[in-house]
Order: C-alpha cells, then structure tokens, then sequence
C-alpha cells in the first residue's frame, strides 16, 4: 500500500513484486486520486476480471453512473480492440443469457432507453470500410419455427390526431 501527502503518487497499488527491496515488473492493480487502473496485458486466454453476483434478482451487478454535469463528448463505457484477425466467436462484445427467460413489456436482454431524448440518434452503427459484410444481422437457428413472435417489430404508440407521429417509421435509400 502506498500513501502520500503532497497528493502525487498511488493510493493502493498491486504488483508482482520481484525482490526483497520492493522491485516490481508488472502493475495490476492502481488506484490514485484521479482514477483506478487495471492491467493485465500478459493475459492471452483464461478472464483478466470476473465479477460474479449470482444472488442478485433485482439489484444491479454493475452500476455506471457518469456525467454528472451533463457529458458531452466522454463515454460511461468505452470498449475498444484492434482486433486485426478473423472474429470467430463471442465478438467485441458479447451478451449472452444462459437460460431460457420469459420477456414480459418487451423488456429483453439488452434494453437501450433515451426516454428524455428529443432529437438526435439514439443508436448508430458504422461500418465505413465495409464492403462485403453485413452492418446488423438479425437471425435464429430455431427449429420450432416462430409462429407468434417476429424477428423484428417496430411500434410507435402515444400522441394521436393533430399531435400524432408524422416522421418516416423507416427510411430506406
């Protein structure tokens, strides 16, 4: 554990220690005054980090709040690779749900809102380089066949009459 007064150097440090003088190669673990750093750049298979909540049932396993002052050009999450290979499996990013659940208010595993958003994009997706690919794949290996649900449903409920929706539901060019 390392401490200072004058406000410079690290709160908490985790390190694989290499001597008996205090000698390290390698920082996991950093926390100072102005952030929290963790490291584990040798790591090529295996998890760098696992959190487990498996008693959770209405709580959050992990909470993000940012932007306090209102962002405007930070992320409260930021995943970035450069992957320069062939994406096999799971992807960038990869949300998966183990079991069989039952959707109730078309809330599904991933829910994205911007309820208080009243102009700009809530969702984009690039794809400026590609030429042979697929920007948004939609797809099931269902062998029961869907027989009630759809593979893509868009609704616009609320305002009607003279307050009514009047944009484009799609705009296809």
């Amino acid at each position: 554990i390392a401490d200072t007064f004058s406000g410079t150097g690290n709160i908490f440090e985790i390190t694989d220690r290499t001597n008996a003088a205090g000698d390290f190669s390698r920082r996991y673990f950093t926390v100072s005054g102005t952030s929290t750093n963790i490291a584990y750049n040798s790591e090529t298979t295996g998890t760098a980090i696992d959190i487990s909540a498996t008693g959770i049932t209405t709580g959050k396993g992990v909470n993000i709040t940012a932007g306090a002052s209102g962002m405007t050009s930070g992320s409260a999450l930021f995943v970035t690779s450069p992957v320069a290979s062939t994406l096999n499996t799971n992807g960038i990013v990869s949300l998966n749900a183990t079991a069989n659940f039952l959707s109730t208010n078309n809330i599904g595993l991933l829910v994205l809102k911007a309820n208080s958003t009243t102009s700009g994009t809530i969702q984009r997706i690039e794809g400026n380089a590609l030429q042979s690919g697929t920007a948004l794949s939609i797809a099931s290996t269902a062998t029961g066949g869907l027989s009630t649900g759809s593979m893509l449903s868009i609704s616009k409920t609320g305002a009607s009459g003279a307050t009514a929706f009047t944009g484009d539901v799609a705009i296809i060019d």
